[in-house]
């Protein structure tokens, strides 16, 4: 039997970086080792068009299956290669896996129409079900296994799988079907953050274990929730091959939690300090101490990625963090000590949060921004706590459309749309002002470019925090992303640097757009704001990116501002910042928006940014010196506060403990209680 494994488009310019898919690999191993027939199709490693790298495919390999998966926000294009593969081959058997499935089963199943959708792990799984579709037998007793019964046109959900208990059982992952040496060949510093510190990156993603022991409520486990480690032999002996093999100089460990055992991160530590390669991982901050965090400097690790998420304590322990702000302090200084990046988010909109919440989050980032944690909106994906609660609580009622709009935007939290709307707004600007831009930086164009990346740039800039000179080659740059900056880390302090993108700006029309300008300038001589605000939203409209569309969104917000228009200066000042990120008059007038709009630390934050940029800066210099000496140190702790007195999104009360059971509803799990909603069961431990 055929089985074809298909890796989905990820970016939208083919030979664009992307993490490799782990769980695809170890599908494509699985049905290899049982002694299928299996090829690959990654859909990112061709310029074809989906529907041609197919039909290609398919004349030459001609399969019987086909699998793929992804995360959330794939289901469109998985929607269209199963359409396209049952139009090449009308009798093809489709099957569905990975977070995108697992996490709201039924939904994704009447969306994408697949034969089969494999909930959690799919290796057992995936391999009985490719068995049965040989045989042509019954699929009700596959655990683990949703499917259309064709006849009956009924959605079935089998019993869940239990966890698979020895990862060493586990066939090493396909990498070469799936074109990884492909990838390795044109990796850029600039395509991930840990790769900036890396002369030449070619880095390999592998895991040492797989779901994690906690219970984040914003997050989801695709793997199940049952926490279990690889035995590091093997591991290291897969490390081994792949460096031989692969010439690899990284490798960035993705687990969802590395090593919640002291003694085992030191192991770890001391087996790969002899070979020489640069590594990173994702820790959780009770996990490091003094001789851990040494221990890893020394042994190549040159990122930490920490789940940070809030600074207040109330928030922390909603999302069941398991930690203590003392003790994040602690792990990220111990770490910045070291010179080790850190990675990290602040994430808001939990359903505890409020104002003051998040002013205290905000509060400690202000304090702490050259450790470069990023600042993010809650977003509720499917198969999350948060989700399953927003179900529950009638804040999602269409799960259906849900699943199919991803990314939704969904107030959860305890703060009105209003005050939610601004925060997320405010957290976009620290985004842009709050974080250190290249001091002196030039770009000049590669002389030899990577393999299918086009152009490439080389950088050359001195970090802002300690002054040293850093070069990285061969940086190419995705203008497709929203921000208007490259995420490096300096080489020598390994702190955050943001640098502007080359070629950012078009600026073909220029002679056109100053025309326009100029009739704009005469309107607000005049005080014609009205029709000056009308001419400004027109070229907006119809505007390419360029450093006129940027300043015609700073006219906008000055005139807003004279109106009295507060919030809606300040978001158009905020897409001026968006366009060109290092106009020190940007930055003074999104620092008087802040101020105006009452939130003086974030006017220091911004006028500290536009000395950053121009240090002899004299009215930002004043404005700043004024705020100091004028406001009590209570005031200028203040990062947000409220702008309406309108209530929270109404909650339904959670009822599940006081429903009636139905019998036929009735699932037992692993720990021994029933669950009144079976769609939600197979997020349980078994």
């Amino acid at each position: 039997m055929k089985v074809l494994i298909i890796v989905p488009r990820y970016v939208d310019i083919p030979f664009s970086y992307y993490n490799f898919p782990l769980g695809l690999g170890y599908i494509a191993a699985v049905a290899k080792k049982s002694g299928y027939n299996v090829s690959g199709l990654n859909l990112n490693e061709t310029h074809d068009s989906i529907e041609i790298a197919l039909k290609k495919k398919f004349e030459e390999f001609k399969p019987d299956v086909v699998a793929t998966g992804s995360l959330s926000g794939w289901i469109d294009q998985i929607k269209e290669i199963f359409s396209i593969c049952r139009s090449l081959k009308p009798e093809i058997k489709t099957i569905v896996g990975g977070g995108m499935l697992s996490g709201e089963p039924e939904p994704v199943m009447r969306s994408i129409d697949a034969d089969f959708g494999i909930i959690g792990e799919g290796e057992e799984t995936f391999n009985e079900l490719l068995l049965s579709i040989k045989k042509d037998s019954d699929k009700g007793l596959i655990k683990g296994l949703v499917f259309w019964d064709r006849r009956n046109d009924n959605l079935i959900r089998n019993q869940p799988r239990e966890a698979i208990k020895e990862l060493d059982t586990i066939p090493w992952p396909e990498y070469d079907l799936l074109k990884f040496p492909s990838i390795l060949e044109r990796q850029s510093p600039s395509d991930a953050y840990y790769f900036s510190t890396i002369k030449k990156p070619r880095v390999i993603d592998m895991i040492t274990s797989r779901s994690c022991p906690f219970s984040c409520t914003f997050c989801f486990h695709p793997a199940g929730k049952v926490y279990r480690e690889r035995n590091l032999d093997d591991f290291f002996k897969e490390l081994t091959f792949y460096k031989e093999k692969y010439k690899i100089n990284s490798v960035a460990i993705v687990d969802e939690l590395f090593s919640l055992k002291r003694k085992r991160l030191l192991e770890f530590c001391e087996r790969m300090e002899p070979l020489k390669i640069n590594w990173i991982v994702q820790l959780h901050v009770n996990s490091v101490d003094k001789e851990t965090i040494k221990k890893m400097k020394r042994s190549g690790c040159n990122s930490i990625s920490y789940g940070i998420e809030s600074m207040d304590q109330t928030v922390l322990e909603s999302m069941k963090k398991k930690a203590k702000v003392e003790r994040v302090d602690q792990a990220l200084a111990l770490t910045d000590k070291k010179k080790i990046i850190i990675q990290g988010n602040l994430i808001f909109g939990d359903p505890v949060e409020t104002v003051e919440t998040a002013n205290n989050t905000l509060k400690w980032w202000f304090k702490n921004r050259d450790k470069g944690v990023n600042l993010t909106a809650l977003q509720v994906w499917p198969g999350s706590p948060v989700y399953i609660q927003a179900v529950r609580n009638g804040l999602i009622t269409d799960r259906d459309s849900f699943v199919n709009n991803l990314p939704v935007n969904i107030n959860v939290s305890n703060m009105n749309d209003t005050n939610l709307s601004i925060l997320t707004a405010v957290i976009n600007a620290f985004t842009l002002v709050g974080f250190k831009y290249a001091k002196n930086y030039s770009y000049n164009v590669s002389k030899n470019e990577l393999p299918n990346r086009g152009k490439s740039f080389d950088l050359h800039y001195n970090c802002p925090h300690c002054n040293k000179k850093n070069t990285h080659k061969n940086c190419v740059i995705d203008y497709n992303e929203v921000w208007p900056f490259i995420r490096m880390f300096c080489s020598g302090c390994f702190k955050r640097v943001n640098c502007e993108k080359p070629e950012w700006l078009n600026n073909d029309q220029k002679e056109n757009e100053e025309i326009i300008l100029s009739h704009v300038k005469s309107y607000e001589d005049n005080q014609n704001y009205n029709e000056a605000i009308e001419l400004l939203n027109k070229f907006i409209r119809n505007g390419k990116r360029s450093a006129n569309l940027a300043f015609a969104f700073f006219k906008r917000s000055e005139i807003e501002k004279k109106q009295g228009r507060l919030l809606e200066s300040f978001n158009s000042i905020l897409n001026a910042i968006k366009i060109c990120p290092t106009v020190p008059e940007y930055h003074l007038l999104l620092a008087d928006g802040f101020f105006r709009l009452g939130l003086i630390g974030g006017a220091i934050v911004a006028l500290e940014s536009v000395l950053e940029l121009n240090c002899e800066f004299d009215q930002a210099r004043k404005f700043l010196e004024n705020i100091k000496k004028n406001f009590s140190e209570e005031e200028k702790n203040i990062m947000f506060k409220s702008f309406s007195g309108s209530p929270p999104p109404v909650k339904k009360e959670d009822k599940k403990k006081n429903l009636k059971i139905r019998h036929k509803d009735k699932l037992m799990l692993a720990n021994g209680r029933f669950d009144v909603e079976p769609e939600f069961a197979h997020l349980e431990p078994t």
